[in-house]
């Protein structure tokens, strides 16, 4: 009976060690792969550590080299507003050196306009006194000696019509003169709006076409100056893009063609719909 027990015991003993030693093994299985999750995470980890690491140095050099083309362009454009402002200084002292040159010619036809003023009223005079005579004799009329005495009278004054007070009237006067090829009497017509109505809604009309009278006169600096008081004096005027387009015309019949690319190449920035900027596009193509 001892045996028997002795027996048992050992029987359990043993299977007790048995049952221990499968826990303990799976345990162990169970172990090794947490282990082996931890680690395949903490590559995962790595890794996506490294790609965010690669990720922020190519934004990096990216904004970098965005950085340095806004540095480049604003330099350039720097670089082409000095340029701008160095053309018209040399513009002004062309102006200022051609108006020296021209000043003893003003000055002579200034003489001459006096002499033909002068032939004028002695022309006048003469007149006056053969219809005296031709009236004394006879042959006319007295209704029609009458008539050109007044005519001979108003002729020798050399009376004007009251210059009008109306500004479109005066506009359409001076705009049929320039139409008409009649530049002297045009420009006189666009000063005397400026000089009396400087504020009016034509001012820059009047502004634009004194610009275009030096440009047909074949006098390209000092219409490029005129096209630039419509920009200064009228930037929320009708004419801006138009003076913006006879300025690069100007600047290219001056053979400066870099200038006549920045101001045609502002004309599209500034007046991308206009149909301005549809001729610019065709001149730039041709520069």
């Amino acid at each position: 009976m001892i045996k028997a027990n002795g027996c048992s015991i050992w029987i359990f003993v043993a299977a007790a060690l048995f049952f221990v030693g499968c826990a303990t093994r799976h345990e162990m299985i169970d172990m090794d792969d947490r282990i082996r999750k931890m680690e395949e995470y903490r590559e995962s980890r790595l890794h996506m550590e490294d790609d965010v690491v690669g990720r922020m140095g190519e934004l990096e050099a990216r904004m970098t080299a965005q950085e340095q083309d806004l540095r480049s362009s604003f330099a350039r454009m720097r670089s082409e507003m000095d340029h701008m402002r160095l053309a018209i200084q040399e513009l002004q002292g062309s102006m200022e050196e051609s108006s020296f040159r021209t000043q003893g010619v003003t000055e002579k036809r200034n003489l001459i306009a006096e002499e033909l003023a002068f032939l004028k009223d002695s022309l006048m005079t003469l007149s006056g006194r053969m219809q005296h005579m031709a009236d004394y004799v006879g042959f006319e009329s007295s209704a029609e000696a009458v008539e050109g005495k007044k005519a001979a009278i108003v002729e020798k004054k050399g009376d004007k019509p009251d210059a009008p007070a109306d500004l479109d009237t005066l506009y359409a006067e001076a705009k049929q003169a320039f139409d008409n090829g009649l530049l002297e009497k045009a420009r006189d017509g666009f000063h005397e709006i400026l000089a009396r109505f400087p504020d009016a809604k034509l001012a820059d009309n009047a502004q634009f076409w004194i610009g275009d009278i030096y440009y047909r006169e074949n006098w390209y600096e000092k219409a490029i100056l005129e096209y630039q008081k419509v920009i200064d004096n009228y930037p929320k005027g009708n004419k801006v893009a138009s003076a913006l387009l006879k300025q690069g015309f100007a600047f290219e019949k001056l053979g400066q063609k870099a200038n006549a690319r920045l101001i045609l190449e502002e004309l599209l920035r500034k007046y991308p719909g206009s149909s301005e900027s549809l001729i610019a596009q065709r001149k730039l193509r041709q520069l």
